[in-house]
């Protein structure tokens, strides 16, 4: 382990919070329910996937905010964070709900979760409707990017990290999150529940969750469509690294610490040794 990552951590104290987190956990979910509803039908086979995956985006940003808070030297100002591909906006809303982090969302279009949370809670929280290729945002604005289950998504990733790396600080890191092909080579993937489909090369995924297993979205006036939406399963922390010109430091990081001086032949040291391969996040830091 390179530094202490998210997960496993007890949240910022509540004294430092615009609302408690079980409060928040509560109306966040209600909105989360409700908006799943509106784009794929329970009688769907990655329903179970799709809905766990939406609930648990709150509890991923409080895991990465009481990151920030316990292992990166962050500055004494407020700090300005993005989110670039915020979907229900989870994670941007726990780093909102943390009075010292100013906030930006932004997204290809309105997600209804997002603005119906803020609008019960009051949290202030920037949205922007817009395209990572061409961030409509100042150069060097930014302490924080996060890329949370979205690089994956994207047609044109280098485009997107030449961006960040120009809005973000310098010192400023951005923490990416993305399905890392060899954990699951043999498991189900987690967009669609379809066990060693990352084994695949993309077009065959695609082919396989359309036309074989015909995975199905809810699309506007409740007609369906093709779910596949992936461009691009990554091997390992290097080839998430290129996309980002002139990073000084690209790390490969779990949810929980792993000893670096665990000996072999244990589940421990093998662990440290595929960190490259099986991460949970890759943090790209701005010189």
């Amino acid at each position: 382990m390179t530094s202490r990552p998210p997960g496993s951590l007890q949240p910022v104290t509540p004294r430092e919070v615009r609302i408690a987190w079980s409060s928040l956990r509560e109306i966040f979910a209600e909105h989360a329910d409700a908006g799943i509803a509106g784009w794929i039908r329970e009688t769907e086979p990655h329903f179970r996937h799709q809905h766990e995956h939406a609930l648990s985006r709150l509890d991923a940003g409080i895991d990465l905010l009481t990151y920030c808070e316990l292992a990166e030297s962050l500055p004494e100002r407020r700090v300005d964070v993005l989110d670039i591909g915020a979907g229900n906006g989870g994670v941007a809303l726990a780093f909102a709900n943390c009075s010292r982090y100013r906030v930006h969302a932004i997204d290809l279009a309105p997600n209804t979760v997002l603005y119906a949370v803020k609008r019960a809670t009051a949290i202030p929280l920037n949205h922007a409707v817009g395209t990572g290729h061409a961030l409509p945002y100042a150069d060097a604005s930014f302490d924080i990017a996060l890329l949370i289950d979205t690089i994956e998504h994207v047609s044109n990733p280098r485009r997107l990290g030449a961006e960040i790396m120009r809005v973000l600080r310098p010192g400023g890191f951005c923490m990416v999150s993305t399905v890392a092909r060899l954990r699951f080579f043999f498991r189900r993937d987690p967009h669609f529940g379809i066990r060693g489909l990352v084994m695949l090369p993309n077009s065959l995924q695609r082919f396989v969750v359309n036309r074989i297993a015909r995975r199905r979205n809810l699309g506007h006036g409740g007609c369906h469509s093709p779910a596949y939406d992936v461009e691009h399963i990554f091997w390992n922390r290097q080839e998430i690294g290129r996309l980002f010109p002139g990073a000084a430091e690209v790390a490969a990081l779990y949810s929980w610490p792993v000893d670096p001086n665990a000996k072999p032949p244990t589940k421990e040291w093998l662990r440290w040794h595929l960190r490259d391969y099986v991460f949970d996040h890759v943090r790209i830091r701005k010189g």
